[in-house]
């Protein structure tokens, strides 16, 4: 068949060259055509355009056209683009734009296609096609029907998905699968568009190491020699630096003030008494950019340990080495001359350290918890290197949502959702990752089977939280595999949704019995993954012959599965009886559970209290945002962010801290947990020396810090932040004990950072993680539930998306939420889709929510927003973002008026550039106003490029006045979607303006369709009709043949259950008698 289609598209090709030759040599004919006698050729005009007409009509041949001098320079162009194009590399593009010069060359010389001479091979590609096609889908299996069904079914899925893990979920598109990596240059001006990932100050120092002894006697130089030989590229430095980590790239800023003083010795000062000095406290620093470098296959960074040579005690380091990044992304030259101006400003061990192609040498932080935060950042740069090597070598195209969650702090995710599984790609991921622990691993829509997760989950870190495998080829090996891999990793959160687990079976019952049973992992989901009633007997059966249960709280969601009341009571009963502190069972998106029918199986099924019974999806616990948590609770939370601050603390009771209890600004370490901000005392290193070898300073804490609250560590649980004159005022609850929280004291921190950048991000992470805290407490006093999408946002602090759809949301929360995204500069995307946002909604709308960033997407799909509601509010809370690349109104009842016209109006006056109205009900009315409105104002609205108007009833004269008024005034559109109006085209515009007649947007609301898997059912079994009926009679065939009918497909029904049998690893059943 591939060779059929083959020669076909050969000879079709073959075609259109010979038919675009002919035109070609006809059109140099005409071109001649001039040069020859003017009178001969006017007296043969008449006659050949009588005939040409003719023969028109009845061929399809075209008419001599008498061409101008524009047309003849036009004509000659197109060919000379044809030309060139023929001699390109063949491929679709080329092909493509090929056709688009043909057509237009056929329309400049008034031709068309010859129908009726090339009708018989149309009808035969079509007859070929036809059969190709028939014969295709004979071949079709059931098994690759089905695959075909759950490609497209994840696609559709993948469309939809909306969320990002801790901002580094990568939007799917549609039809272009996971977005690509677009690798920034090596430029500062490209390295400062990328976001803040870390920032801290590191101590820089460089060792002699060239005096060492290598294999060769007679290449052993003394020192002193070596240091005459190589001049000042030996001398050991010694500096700070403030180094941001911004995508792949570290920018190191220095202070050039900073240089160290020589002590002055002097015989008055030796004879005088010691006295006591006073030490003054020590102000901000200006930091100004000195260079870039990378860690890429050149470069490494490891953990060393190194001794103080005045105490003897070890410390904590990194040793690294890195590739430097000139400014202007060239290669760094080997010496630089600076000019007088620029050399003043830095040291001489500072411009050596710009100057040089590669770097080596020992940085650390001012405290060991932060050093290994350092480290480990990283080794995700590292990571992130070799991910791009292993892509390359195995010609593989790098994604982004794996390169954005190797960037993350940590990372702590690794995000390989949508991403094609690759054993040697993902190999080189995790065998490069240096973690303790992830939060998350998300592994879903991988076509990933048992084999290949077993693969990636051998070289995970040793813990990881949540692992999401949904959507994979998994079969019920995958629970033994699971049982043993949970407590070895500890997951305490295991998604293996959208598998065909083969519940039915004996394997497949008893791997999820004991996966309910067990201690690990706390939530199980088991959302479609095909059990049914049946399923639910033999679950039933296998946890009743459990001998020691687990005694944990368990959640587990079987939803979105063929469960009837029937099965879930023989289920919840096994349940009650085996596991006596059994959390919840959540049953979602089941139509045939009803709060109604689940009352009546409690009422059959004592045990079961109705507190594990549920309608809900589970909720996924988040990280501790209550402010009533113990601190115990909160150290043993990961470290949000953390840093060196310069702090005023301020009691308002006693004064508790005696040393730093005045007003003077003093520096410290500072981490935040969960709600807790954590303050370590750690003296400032103000002064050093060039002679020293060594980081620490004498009297200074060794070692870990302790995890006690005493003189070394201090706490208060956040309760109000705010910014005053370039410093940040934190105000809580004092930390007492590890136990307790002070109900009297408060104590008043006033923060200030070394940068003015570090200090707005602290700023936007203590005030995110205020609003959780704020939002959790509303929950608690109201008896609701933390919406998902407010937990997730607030608790990593670092997401670039706020996806608050499908749920709706309390005013208290709302308010709250969008308090905290009015200084979040980080956002990108909003998600408030099937929210039922009403006036009342509207009104709570801030209007200067995003006034601080330019967003990608606002989506307010599917909401009550119509004419009634707060339409001036909702202009205002839309329009404050610096730009908006796409709002979503799709779904809204706007309804059809001048009102809506005066809002869409205000609308684009705003800086928004794609415009989405599509399935409002506008019509003929809306688009008059609109269009006498436009008209009337002599401004332009520059920055609209598309207007989406689909799935409306605006007529075709009402939307062509409509766009010949506001195409003018609109200079960047570019772009009208008109699909489902009545009409499939449209005149034309005063400017060129492409008109999109297709379907792009969605009719109904993704975010509340329940998604379902299709799975392959068994056909039920065909029983030979000789069993007898109710009334005592046998039934029997009415004749011979519809006997020998029935007997046949008995027969191939047994052929196809063995064969389908020994595909899913189940046993075929038999035909009963």
């Amino acid at each position: 068949m591939k060779d059929l289609e083959e020669q076909e598209f050969r000879k079709r090709l073959e075609e259109e060259e010979e038919e675009v030759q002919s035109r070609l040599r006809e059109a140099r004919e005409r071109e001649l055509a001039p040069l020859l006698d003017l009178g001969e050729t006017s007296r043969r005009a008449g006659k050949e355009s009588s005939e040409e007409a003719s023969e028109e009509e009845e061929e399809g041949e075209p008419s001599e056209v008498v061409l101008s001098e524009e047309q003849m320079q036009r004509l000659q162009e197109l060919k000379n683009v044809y030309r060139r194009l023929r001699k390109e590399a063949p491929s679709d593009e080329v092909e493509a734009e090929k056709k688009k010069v043909k057509k237009q060359i056929a329309q400049l010389l008034g031709r068309r296609r010859k129908k009726k001479k090339k009708a018989h091979l149309k009808e035969a590609r079509q007859k070929t096609g036809a059969e190709a096609e028939g014969s295709l889908e004979i071949l079709k299996t059931e098994e690759r029907i089905e695959e075909e069904k759950r490609k497209e079914r994840i696609r559709k899925v993948l469309q939809t998905q909306r969320g990002d893990a801790s901002s580094r979920l990568a939007q799917v598109m549609e039809g272009r699968g996971v977005a690509e990596y677009k690798a920034p240059q090596e430029t500062f001006e490209e390295w400062m568009k990328l976001p803040v990932d870390y920032c801290g100050r590191l101590l820089l120092e460089t060792r002699d190491t060239s005096a060492v002894k290598t294999g060769r006697m007679d290449a052993w130089k003394p020192p002193m020699m070596l240091r005459k030989s190589t001049g000042a590229r030996e001398e050991s430095l010694c500096m700070f630096l403030m180094v941001e980590a911004r995508g792949p790239a570290f920018l190191v800023y220095v202070c050039p003030d900073d240089k160290p003083r020589k002590k002055k010795w002097s015989l008055a000062a030796l004879c005088r008494k010691k006295t006591s000095k006073h030490v003054p406290p020590e102000e901000p620093k200006n930091w100004k950019y000195l260079c870039s470098f990378v860690l890429d296959n050149t470069g490494e960074a490891s953990e060393v340990s190194m001794t103080n040579e005045q105490s003897g005690a070890p410390y904590k380091a990194i040793r690294i080495s890195a590739r430097m990044i000139a400014p202007g992304g060239e290669s760094p030259p080997t010496s630089k001359v600076e000019s007088p101006d620029e050399g003043s400003a830095f040291s001489k061990a500072q411009l050596a350290l710009r100057s040089s192609a590669f770097f080596s040498g020992v940085v650390s932080a001012d405290t060991e918890a932060e050093t290994l935060e350092w480290l480990v950042v990283m080794n995700g740069r590292k990571a992130f290197a070799r991910y791009l090597s292993a892509c390359k070598d195995h010609s593989q195209q790098p994604l982004e949502p794996v390169a954005a969650s190797l960037f993350n702090l940590g990372p702590r995710e690794i995000v390989l959702q949508g991403v094609p599984f690759h054993k040697e790609i993902d190999t080189a991921i995790f065998t490069s990752i240096n973690l303790p622990y992830l939060d998350a691993l998300y592994c879903g829509w991988r076509e990933m089977d048992t084999k290949g997760l077993v693969t990636c989950l051998q070289h995970v870190p040793r813990a990881v939280r949540k692992l999401d495998v949904s959507a994979n080829k998994l079969g019920s090996s995958v629970l033994k595999v699971m049982a043993d891999f949970c407590p070895k990793l500890g997951i305490s959160q295991l998604f293996l949704a959208e598998n065909y687990l083969a519940a039915e079976d004996v394997a497949g019952a008893r791997g999820i019995a004991n996966m309910v049973a067990s201690a690990d992992p706390l939530l199980l989901d088991l959302r479609r993954v095909d059990i049914t009633d049946e399923a639910c007997r033999a679950i039933a059966a296998e946890l009743r012959n459990i001998d020691q249960p687990s005694l944990v709280p368990k959640t587990v969601s079987v939803g979105e599965n063929s469960i009837s009341t029937k099965g879930l009571k023989v289920l919840a009963t096994a349940i009650a009886k085996t596991l006596p502190r059994f959390k919840v069972l959540c049953l979602p998106n089941i139509p045939q559970l009803t709060q109604g029918t689940l009352s009546e199986v409690l009422k059959e099924v004592p045990l079961m209290r109705p507190t594990q019974l549920s309608t809900g999806s589970p909720a996924c616990p988040f990280r501790s945002l209550d402010e009533s948590e113990l601190p115990e609770r909160c150290l043993s939370l990961p470290a949000v962010l953390s840093g060196r601050l310069f702090v005023e603390t301020q009691a308002t009771a006693a004064d508790w801290y005696a040393p730093q209890a005045g007003t003077d600004p003093f520096l410290a370490f500072f981490e935040l947990r969960g709600s807790a901000l954590l303050r370590y005392e750690v003296p400032p290193r103000s002064t050093f020396s060039v002679s020293k070898k060594s980081k620490r300073l004498s009297g200074s804490p060794l070692g870990t810090l302790s995890r006690s609250f005493g003189t070394g560590l201090c706490g208060i649980m956040v309760s109000s932040v705010s910014l005053v004159d370039a410093k940040i005022r934190v105000a809580g609850k004092k930390i007492t004990s590890m136990q307790s929280i002070s109900k009297t004291e408060v104590e008043v921190w006033m923060l200030e950072a070394e940068s003015q950048e570090f200090l707005n991000e602290w700023f936007r992470v203590l005030t995110i993680r205020r609003v959780g805290v704020e939002c959790n407490t509303i929950a608690r006093t109201t008896k609701e539930a933390l919406h998902p999408g407010v937990g997730q946002y607030c608790t990593s602090c670092f997401r670039t998306h706020l996806d608050l759809g499908g749920q709706p949301l309390g005013l208290g929360q709302l308010t709250r939420v969008f308090g905290g995204v009015c200084e979040d500069f980080r956002l990108k995307s909003v998600d408030m889709s099937s929210m039922a946002l009403d006036a009342n909604v509207l009104k709570r709308l801030p209007r200067t929510a995003f006034a601080l960033v330019e967003l990608q997407e606002l989506d307010l799909s599917f909401n009550s927003i119509s004419i009634n509601a707060a339409l001036g509010d909702l202009v205002e809370f839309c329009g404050s973002a610096k730009i908006c690349a796409r709002l979503v109104l799709d779904g809204n009842p706007l309804g059809d008026s001048e009102e809506v016209a005066l809002f869409v109006l205000r609308l684009i006056e705003h800086r928004i550039q794609r415009l989405c109205l599509n399935a409002c009900g506008l019509g003929g009315s809306f688009a008059a106003a609109l269009c006498k409105r436009v008209t009337e104002e002599s401004r332009q609205f520059p920055t609209l490029t598309a207007l989406e108007l689909q799935g409306n009833a605006i007529p075709e004269e009402g939307m062509k006045a409509m766009l010949d008024g506001l195409i003018p005034r609109c200079p960047a559109l570019k772009e009208v979607c008109l699909f489902g109006n009545g009409f499939e085209t449209i005149g034309r515009f005063q400017r060129a303006v492409q008109v999109n007649f297709t379907k792009t947007f969605y009719e109904t609301p993704r975010k509340c369709a329940p998604l379902k898997r299709l799975v392959t059912k068994k056909p039920k079994a065909l029983r030979p009709p000789t069993e007898a009926k109710s009334g005592g009679e046998a039934a029997k065939p009415k004749s011979p043949d519809e006997y020998a009918m029935a007997q046949k497909e008995a027969l191939e029904f047994l052929k196809n259950q063995d064969a389908t049998g020994a595909r899913i690893g189940s046993t075929p059943r038999t035909v009963g008698t």
